[in-house]
């Protein structure tokens, strides 16, 4: 078998590049300011925690128990006693 010519060698190699994944997208800036998401500043091996922001008017009763500011917590907790129900502490605007 004859040695491969630069093209051939081009042309094998291009049929076997495969798809190329980027597994993390990397941020910067102050995430909070230009993003949904928030820093936790808390690590999980060599990765920072990242929260999403979600706007109180989109927030479902499951959702309800992952917030992470109590302050924040405890408030919608208080007007859903209030009112009653989630729906209608949203529509007296929390």
């Amino acid at each position: 078998m004859p040695a491969k010519t630069g093209l051939e060698t081009n042309e094998s190699a291009i049929e076997n590049i495969g798809p190329l994944f980027r597994v993390f997208a990397k941020t910067s800036g102050p995430i909070h300011q230009e993003t949904r998401f928030g820093d936790t500043q808390e690590r999980s091996g060599d990765y920072n925690i990242m929260v999403s922001r979600k706007s109180i008017e989109t927030l479902t009763e499951n959702e309800i128990k992952h917030i992470r500011n109590p302050a924040v917590k405890a408030l919608i907790k208080q007007k859903i006693i209030e009112t009653g129900s989630l729906k209608a502490a949203l529509a007296k605007k929390i």
